[in-house]
C-alpha cells in the first residue's frame, strides 16, 4: 500500500538522456531516463499529492494490475519495471513469432489460450 513518503514514477516522453552515439544500440534515447521519481509528500481524499506540485490519482492506480500501473502517467516501481520490460523486448518478440514454425505457434495458441479446431 502506498502511503507518504513512497516513491512514484512519472513517464515524461520529452524528459531524454541519450545514449553516447558510439555504444551499441546507436544514439537514441534510454527508455528508462523517461520515468522521473517523485515522493509522495501528502494525500487527499483522491489524489497523492507529489513533489514539484503534481498529483497522482489514487483510483488510476490502485486499479489495474493492482497499483503497478497508472496509465502514461504515474508508475510504482514495479508498474516502471514492466513497462521498460515490455517497451524493451515487445517489439523483438514480435519479429520472433513472424518466424516462428507453425508447431511453435500452436504452442503460443495454447499458452495464450486461443481458442482454435485442429
Amino acid at each position: 500500500m502506498l502511503k507518504i513518503g513512497d516513491t512514484l514514477y512519472r513517464f515524461d516522453g520529452n524528459r531524454r538522456v541519450y545514449r553516447d552515439r558510439s555504444a551499441s544500440g546507436g544514439g537514441g534515447p534510454i527508455y528508462r531516463e523517461h520515468f522521473e521519481p517523485l515522493k509522495i509528500v501528502g494525500e487527499n481524499k483522491v489524489s497523492w499529492l507529489l513533489e514539484r506540485g503534481w498529483k497522482a490519482n489514487k483510483k488510476s492506480l490502485s486499479s489495474a494490475k493492482a497499483m503497478e500501473y497508472g496509465g502514461r502517467g504515474f508508475f510504482t516501481a514495479d508498474g516502471m519495471e514492466y513497462d521498460i520490460w515490455q517497451h524493451d523486448h515487445r517489439y523483438k518478440i514480435r519479429v520472433l513469432f513472424d518466424q516462428c514454425s507453425p508447431e511453435k505457434l500452436k504452442q503460443i495458441a495454447s499458452i495464450l489460450e486461443y481458442p482454435h479446431k485442429d
